[in-house]
């Protein structure tokens, strides 16, 4: 009974102790979204610039959490990072194709009035 209690006692701090894990993958992972949303011009649509703003604060701040110790409170910073990085990119994605769709719209029309 003694040895049972010790185990679950022993599975709980491990699994405690892993929840609390430096989280360098996540940063990694935070990082390079940050990265791709600057690389596909991001910066440069107001909507998909505040979101990066946004992404570049909270790595920010979690890596402060991170050299703090606080692990688990970085994690959720670096998961809602990412997920700004991830919007950043789709809305820069976004304006890029309309942009590519509207020229292409105009040069139509130009086509079609010169025949």
């Amino acid at each position: 009974m003694m040895r049972s209690c010790g185990m679950v006692v022993l599975a709980m701090t491990l699994v405690a102790c892993a929840s609390r894990s430096l989280p360098t993958a996540r940063v990694g992972s935070v990082e390079a979204g940050v990265r791709a949303a600057r690389e596909v011009g991001a910066e440069n649509v107001p909507a998909a610039a505040l979101h990066l703003r946004i992404a570049q604060g909270e790595l920010s701040r979690a890596r402060t959490l991170v050299h703090d110790g606080e692990y688990e409170q970085a994690e959720w910073l670096l998961v809602r990072s990412e997920a700004d990085a991830a919007l950043a990119v789709a809305l820069a994605r976004e304006a890029n194709a309309r942009r590519v769709a509207d020229e292409s719209a105009a040069r139509l029309r130009t086509a079609s009035t010169n025949h």
